[in-house]
């Protein structure tokens, strides 16, 4: 259901543009595991999230700070357990 629904990437869309108006890479994805997770991200996650923006940036043929390569990952943060499932 979060995966195609178009309201779901909407909203992964307007997500990404308030990381956006974060400086730097690591201070948007401080933000975005504060605001999903309620927690920071680790080394690998940062690591992980940094390689996924640059192949999608390549994919968009954008650089990695445009919208549409954050939207990718804020839309794949939506569909991870940890964000689904409360425990």
């Amino acid at each position: 259901m979060m995966l195609n629904d178009p309201f779901v990437h909407q909203q992964a869309g307007l997500w990404a543009k308030v990381l956006l108006t974060e400086p730097t890479t690591p201070q948007r994805l401080e933000r975005l595991y504060r605001t999903a997770f309620g927690r920071s991200p680790t080394v690998g996650e940062q690591n992980a999230c940094t390689e996924f923006l640059a192949e999608q940036a390549t994919r968009h043929g954008t650089k990695s700070d445009d919208p549409k390569p954050w939207a990718d990952l804020t839309h794949t943060i939506f569909n991870m357990k940890e964000f689904v499932y409360v425990k």
